[in-house]
């Protein structure tokens, strides 16, 4: 993946600040898990760095502070600025995302099956009506046919 282009902020170019990429997972093509490069905007806050297929953290550092700025998949044949990638790449799920995900996953489910077994609760009141209207019907008639009178 190559990445360009020139980073700014609301007042103008970001000159000088680093830009570093740590690889959080290691990838079929060999980057290791940990390891990382790192570049350095140009005067004009500009850039252009090639990234090998991977998966990496990006922080940024200026003035002695470093922020982290999200995740990028780098694939082998993008061209991109990095506002572009990090947008592209997935949102990380930590573990308070995933245990709200696991709660709405486990409220579902047992929505599923209270409408389950209301619709089976359904289905043999449905059946016993069908088979006392059958009776209020039928039963008459039978009697009528043996010689019973009620």
């Amino acid at each position: 993946m190559i990445l360009e282009g020139t980073l700014y902020n609301a007042g103008g170019p970001l000159p000088s600040v680093k830009i570093k990429f740590g690889a959080y997972k290691t990838s079929l093509n060999g980057v290791l898990r940990d390891s990382s490069h790192a570049f350095t905007t140009g005067p004009d806050g500009s850039y252009t760095v090639e990234l090998e297929p991977g998966y990496y953290n990006v922080v940024w550092s200026n003035n002695g502070r470093e922020e982290a700025l999200g995740q990028v998949i780098a694939d082998a044949d993008s061209v991109m600025s990095l506002p572009q990638a990090l947008e592209a790449s997935p949102t990380p799920i930590t573990d308070e995302r995933a245990q709200g995900l696991v709660e709405q996953i486990l409220a579902t489910k047992a929505e599923v099956q209270r409408l389950a077994d209301q619709a089976e609760q359904s289905e043999k009141n449905a059946a016993q009506a069908a088979t006392d209207a059958l009776n209020a019907i039928m039963v008459p008639i039978f009697d009528e046919m043996n010689g019973v009178k009620i």
